[in-house]
């Protein structure tokens, strides 16, 4: 026994004295784990904005080693991969904030985030809207008035009566043109318009003013052009009537009304029969537009009846 502890006392001094570590030693401590949580990457530096415009923006910034690729992040969204070292980002919104992040990715593994570098967006659509060109009115009537102007792409008209705006609610549409339709007959307005950037809504300076007078039904008095009188009926013949359908007229007869009647024609020329007249005697006649308002217009000139005339006989 004491021969057998010698033996393995010597042993250990031998193992002692070339520095050999026991092998539960070895099996008892841990070995160093690989690296992969990106921290041993290096960090994204000099993120820049090159560029701005309406929908995109252009950034870059300093490459780092052994990175195969980049994450770019755009605010939340999900991360644009890129392997260049800039990125134009597209599909932004006018006039917008964005905060932009990079992170490099090398073997597989992504690195830190970047120091954040925010932008905004400009809007190149239309940076000024600009005067209103050839701002005017048009096929003016009784119940409408009816603007016209030069389009401009990416604006959309603001209109003006008296000074105060008028709600594009309010606004009748005619021919994909904005009328309005709020006035009085024989009333004056001044109008003025100017044109706002549907992208941004930025405000053009104001055009010309106009003054208007909408017309009592017609733009004028109509005239008699002639009468005729056989022995049960006058005729008469109207001219310079308005031009819209629906108008009516009324006669007066000898100095007293004999009615409102309805248009049937749709030009400016109209026929009238009076049967309840003096056919056998002269009669004098005159007419007046009736708006479709009932507003009433200027009378016309006075046509005469001779009894039992065959030719007509024309107005005075």
């Amino acid at each position: 026994m004491r021969v057998l502890r010698n033996i393995v006392l010597l042993a250990v001094f031998a193992m002692l004295a070339v520095g050999t570590t026991p092998v539960a030693a070895q099996t008892s401590e841990a070995r160093p784990q690989e690296q992969r949580s990106g921290d041993h990457i290096g960090t994204v530096d000099g993120l820049r904005v090159a560029r701005t415009e309406g929908s995109l923006a252009v950034i870059n910034w300093n490459r780092v080693a052994g990175a195969e690729s980049y994450n770019v992040y755009v605010d939340d969204n999900p991360a644009i991969s890129d392997t260049d070292g800039w990125l134009t980002i597209r599909d932004l919104d006018f006039l917008t904030s964005y905060s932009v992040t990079v992170t490099a990715v090398v073997a597989g593994v992504e690195g830190p985030r970047s120091a954040p570098v925010t932008f905004e967006t400009r809007d190149v659509t239309l940076r000024d809207p600009g005067l209103i060109v050839d701002f005017g009115i048009f096929k003016l009537s009784s119940t409408r008035v009816p603007f016209a102007w030069r389009d401009a792409p990416g604006t959309t008209i603001e209109l003006f009566r008296d000074g105060v705006q008028i709600p594009a609610s309010e606004l009748g549409d005619f021919f994909e043109r904005p009328i309005d339709t709020n006035v009085v007959p024989g009333e004056t307005y001044v109008y003025t318009a100017r044109l706002s950037s549907n992208a941004t809504g930025a405000k053009g300076p104001f055009g010309p003013e106009l003054t208007v007078t909408v017309p009592l039904g017609a733009s004028g008095p109509p005239t008699l052009v002639s009468s005729y009188a056989d022995t049960s009926v006058t005729v008469l013949r109207l001219g310079g009537l308005a031009a819209e359908r629906g108008n009516s007229f009324e006669v007066e007869r000898n100095g007293e009304s004999i009615g409102v009647f309805a248009r049937r024609l749709a030009g400016a020329n109209e026929w009238f029969v009076d049967d309840r007249g003096r056919p056998d005697g002269a009669s004098t006649y005159r007419v007046r537009i009736i708006g479709a308002g009932g507003e009433a217009g200027p009378w016309s000139n006075v046509a005469e009846t001779a009894p039992l005339t065959t030719p007509p006989i024309v107005g005075t």
